[in-house]
């Protein structure tokens, strides 16, 4: 077994926020059913080499990771938004993906939909009249998960967004037939949530999805500016956001995409435009057509 060079114990992970992963013990997954159990003391992955390491040289499986697909509504039809990951990113380049990442405290080692706060940090959604705060009449993504507050700290790091007053927007969590339950074993106490679960063989990844539509009302797509909120450094990464058209009525994709946004800024794409998809967003389209 390749050692991990600066691996850390979970202990470490109290002292410090950053983003991390640890190898799980046994992954357990039938039709209706996945069991992750986690070692009492597991090995923690806290920087890219041993992230790297994780996700490519060992073969355990890696744990936590999820996050959100955005589809919004506006003016009668459906869309789902998509970030396109750099040609030069190190898993997955120059692909469409959905706003996922990994665990970022103790927390989301039990309760993985908490990631899902991801969607949120990562696509900024702004009208004429202010940037768009998603509210749900649950706590989609758990207790502890204060959206306004996450809205606002993207939209304060953009000069385009900065000046904007924050406007609430009804939204819901999507419910897909294809989810399952996600039982979290460790510590000899179990966790449970439910959730789109996809098993990503070529990383060794597990990540537990959820689907958030946000009715934006009458707007066209040509009246929003939609950003790439993920920071990296301190500055915003700035990918493109890729516009998937859904059946406004069953959510089914149809298979176009009709909008790109770049900083920002709206265009229409080229009649057949595609782009390489992760597994993550294949397997929320695939949920989809099945609805």
């Amino acid at each position: 077994m390749t050692e991990m060079p600066t691996v850390k114990k979970i202990d470490a992970l109290r002292k410090r926020k950053s983003i991390y992963l640890v190898s799980l013990q046994e992954l357990i997954e039938n039709k209706n059913k996945v069991i992750i159990k986690i070692p009492d003391d597991p090995e923690v992955a806290f920087n890219k080499v041993t992230r790297n390491i994780l996700e490519k040289v060992r073969t355990e499986w890696r744990w936590p990771a999820g996050g959100a697909a955005i589809i919004i509504k506006a003016n009668g039809e459906a869309f789902l938004l998509s970030l396109l990951r750099d040609k030069g990113a190190p898993t997955y380049g120059g692909h469409t993906t959905l706003s996922t990442g990994l665990g970022g405290c103790e927390e989301d080692l039990e309760n993985p939909l908490q990631i899902g706060r991801e969607a949120i940090e990562e696509i900024i959604i702004a009208t004429p009249r202010g940037v768009i705060v998603p509210t749900f009449d649950i706590k989609p993504f758990g207790e502890s998960i204060d959206i306004k507050s996450i809205v606002k700290i993207g939209a304060d790091l953009r000069p385009e967004t900065q000046s904007l007053p924050l406007i609430e927007a009804s939204a819901r969590i999507v419910r897909l037939s294809g989810e399952k339950e996600v039982r979290i074993v460790w510590k000899n106490k179990t966790s449970v949530c439910k959730g789109l679960v996809v098993v990503d063989k070529g990383v060794r990844g597990i990540d537990i999805l959820q689907i958030a539509e946000i009715d934006l009302g009458n707007a066209n797509l040509e009246d929003l500016k939609i950003f790439d909120g993920e920071i990296v450094g301190g500055n915003p990464l700035n990918r493109d956001l890729i516009v998937y058209k859904l059946d406004k009525k069953t959510l089914t994709p149809t298979g176009k995409i009709v909008g790109r946004y770049s900083s920002g800024k709206f265009s229409v794409p080229a009649d057949g435009t595609s782009f390489p998809q992760t597994p993550v967003l294949q397997a929320v389209l695939q949920e989809l057509a099945k609805e």
